[in-house]
């Protein structure tokens, strides 16, 4: 199978090759909704409290970590499917 594109034919595909740094996201964005599965199981939103973004806690306590936090964050399995499937489909083509 040749690698080289025919004139006139457009490759239409579903993701391609997983780069690191998309790797990486997935990986962070699972591993936060599990944190976040088990706190509300266990307690309480721990996770949901110090990551969403909180206009008041962000002024008022000074949490700036929440600009970057809050994104990581899912409403439910279906959300963070679909999430990761538009990143895996899409991430590699915007890096």
């Amino acid at each position: 199978m040749s690698s080289l594109r025919q004139p006139g034919r457009m490759d239409i595909g579903l993701g391609g090759p997983i780069t690191p740094a998309v790797k990486g996201l997935i990986i962070a964005n699972v591993a936060v909704y599990a944190l976040q599965i088990i706190t509300q199981r266990f307690g309480g939103g721990g996770v949901e409290s110090l990551f969403a973004l909180t206009p008041a806690f962000m002024w008022d306590k000074k949490w700036f970590w929440q600009l970057g936090t809050y994104m990581f964050l899912h409403g439910g399995l279906l959300h963070i499917l679909f999430n990761m499937l538009a990143l895996w489909m899409f991430g590699s083509e915007l890096e």
